[in-house]
């Protein structure tokens, strides 16, 4: 059996900083349920495309990790997120 080995999420610079702007212009619920959604919708694409669950699962760790690692560098930033 093959084995899918996805190019990783966490380097998709351009979807972590879209999300995260996003998720910062949002209520603290709403944003982990954006985030939240976004994930699921990454999942289940690598999913459809083979990959094994276990990769899956640590690819989309590594992405919420990513997305919310940007959240907090904008908000550390000076003149940030406020």
């Amino acid at each position: 059996m093959t084995q899918i080995v996805p190019f990783p999420l966490a380097k998709r610079v351009g979807f972590i900083r879209k999300h995260a702007e996003l998720a910062l212009s949002m209520t603290p619920s709403g944003s982990d349920g954006h985030i939240d959604r976004q994930i699921e919708i990454q999942r289940q694409a690598l999913l459809r495309k083979g990959c094994e669950p276990r990769c899956v699962d640590r690819e989309c760790d590594q992405l919420e990790g990513a997305i919310r690692g940007a959240m907090w560098a904008r908000v550390m930033t000076p003149g940030g997120a406020a």
